[in-house]
């Protein structure tokens, strides 16, 4: 082995870039289908082309992938040589990455294979003996390339006709399933496996396809390739000729394949004896079905699986008998995650309810409001409602009075989702006062307010603020605190910490204004109507010293 090569690899690729959809079948690109292609524009997830035909200056061919640009591209090497005992060619390389960046694609691929040796270039894709040394080989090699490209490379699997003998090559063969799930580890790189190669493959040397796909890590594999081949009769081997449709015995490889590993990109690869667009387009659309079909299936028993996980008297299809009470691992690990991201969210509502009442309240909430997204930080915002539905049910069911319950905890909670809202906002810069100050009055008098990412005014009808700093310290108390007092509080965050400000209803009321768009003007015009007793200057110093609105660029 070399001793320069990594035992592993997690590429860092840089930007991220697009993929295909899990879904979408596609054909490679042939000059006699570009017309039609273009005229038709039929329904085809994406076109692959072999790389080495686009690598000339200009012409025709690039000017097929512009007119057909709407669709995804995959571009498919067959000449790198990753296996080859050569360095990799810079030339080659260079053309490589000029394609890729005048034809953006969103997939790369190449072979399992070599084909150059001193000097000259072996138009085919030559046999590998896998062993340590050839994974070392072809690791670096995967690695150079991907570094070139700055992005993640698949590798497809070849189709073979011999066996290697291990003694004579003096090294231990290692079989070719475990051979790439090492290559993805050291190098990085993903699968694109060709159901048609395996089953060529399985004939010629004698492997079980059905077991040499279910060895393949699920994970790796970013496409598939389906083709025909046929039978030379002299020797009884399968040649992978890419000319005839994909036969019934891949096909139902390939439905196999999807079932387990899921719906994956998926080319209908036919490069000799080329046939009509229609009958390609026969071939997609029977691979849709697959790729539909393993859909329905998945989401299916994902249904089943969390009506379960809702419901414990639920058995759930598809596991064996005695591992169904493990289903309660899954359940404990969803609730008691959703339960704790409340409580973190509501520290002091918690603390004013109390720890049982409020988890009891947080898994009434989480069974009826399940996150929408994996980012808990935006989860519970709607708590505050459930709390009043609880305790006004509470009420109504006479199990208590609403003099003894904490009626001013659902004003609490709405003050506790409004400041964490203002600690994730985006950051942004404030107005600062300094900068009206080199306008003229008038110019100022004119101006319009774009509330800050982080402010928020809430009018709630119970003196929130003084209950919350209360409950900063340990032991605290209310006593002496008109709770039933109706408050306006704003909420910003000029630069990381989140700030409260208590106003006056005036104040509150001008900052609804300025809020909804109406210039200084109009709004301190409709001030002096309404609170003619007010200052317009002593209300607006607050405000811009909070950093409510957003300076303007």
């Amino acid at each position: 082995m070399h001793e320069s090569s990594p035992t592993s690899r997690s590429p860092d690729f840089g930007t991220a870039l697009p993929s295909f959809d899990d879904m979408a079948t596609g054909i490679s690109l042939k000059a006699q289908h570009v017309r039609e292609l273009m005229s038709s524009r039929p329904a085809l997830g994406f076109l692959e082309i072999h790389a080495e035909n686009y690598m000339g200056a200009g012409g025709a061919p690039h000017a097929r992938l512009d007119a057909l640009q709407e669709y995804p591209l995959s571009i498919h090497g067959v000449g790198l040589s990753l296996a080859s005992d050569r360095p990799l060619e810079a030339a080659h390389l260079a053309r490589l990455r000029a394609l890729c960046e005048r034809h953006p694609p969103t997939s790369v691929s190449e072979h399992l294979a070599w084909a150059g040796h001193s000097g000259h270039f072996y138009n085919d894709l030559l046999p590998v003996p896998l062993t340590d040394a050839m994974l070392a080989r072809v690791s670096d090699n995967l690695m150079r390339l991907q570094d070139c490209l700055g992005r993640q490379v698949l590798i497809e699997n070849p189709a073979h006709y011999l066996r290697f003998d291990a003694q004579a090559l003096g090294a231990e063969l290692i079989p070719e399933t475990n051979f790439l799930t090492r290559l993805v580890e050291r190098s990085g790189c993903g699968l694109l496996i060709d159901v048609n190669n395996v089953f060529v493959s399985a004939h010629n040397i004698g492997v079980d396809p059905a077991a040499w796909l279910e060895s393949i890590p699920a994970a790796a594999v970013g496409e598939i390739h389906l083709a025909g081949h046929v039978v030379d009769e002299r020797e009884g081997l399968l040649i992978d000729n890419h000319g005839a449709p994909v036969c019934e015995a891949v096909w139902a490889l390939y439905a196999d394949f999807i079932q387990r590993v899921g719906p994956r990109p998926t080319l209908i690869e036919w490069d000799t004896q080329v046939p009509a667009l229609e009958v390609l387009l026969g071939q997609t659309a029977r691979a849709e079905q697959v790729l539909q079909s393993a859909l329905v299936q998945q989401l299916t028993w994902q249904r089943a699986f969390i009506t379960a996980l809702e419901q414990p008297d639920r058995h759930l299809p598809g596991i064996e008998a005695a591992h169904q009470g493990r289903l309660d691992v899954y359940r404990n690990n969803v609730w008691a995650s959703l339960i704790s991201a409340l409580q973190d969210a509501y520290p002091v509502t918690r603390q004013v309810v109390g720890e049982r009442f409020f988890a009891a309240l947080a898994h009434d909430h989480s069974r009826r409001h399940l996150p929408e997204s994996p980012l808990m930080m935006e989860y519970g915002a709607g708590l505050a409602e459930t709390l009043h539905t609880t305790l006004t049910t509470l009420v109504e069911h006479r199990q208590a009075s609403a003099a003894q319950l904490p009626f001013y905890a659902v004003d609490l909670a709405r003050f506790e989702a409004a400041r964490l809202t203002a600690y994730h906002a985006a950051d942004a810069e404030v107005l600062a006062p300094a900068r009206l100050a080199q306008l003229s009055p008038e110019a100022v008098m004119a101006l319009t307010f774009l509330p800050h990412p982080a402010a928020g005014l809430l009018r709630l009808e119970h003196a929130i603020f003084e209950v919350w700093q209360r409950h900063q310290n340990e032991g605290a108390s209310l006593e002496g605190l008109d709770v039933a007092r109706p408050e306006n509080l704003l909420i910003t965050r000029p630069v990381l910490e989140v700030q409260v400000t208590v106003l006056s209803e005036a104040a509150a009321w001008l900052l609804d204004l300025l809020l909804a768009g109406e210039s200084l003007a109009d709004a301190a015009a409709m001030l002096a109507d309404v609170h003619p007793e007010q200052d317009l200057g002593q209300l607006l110093a607050p405000l811009l010293a909070s950093g409510v609105f957003l300076a303007p660029d």
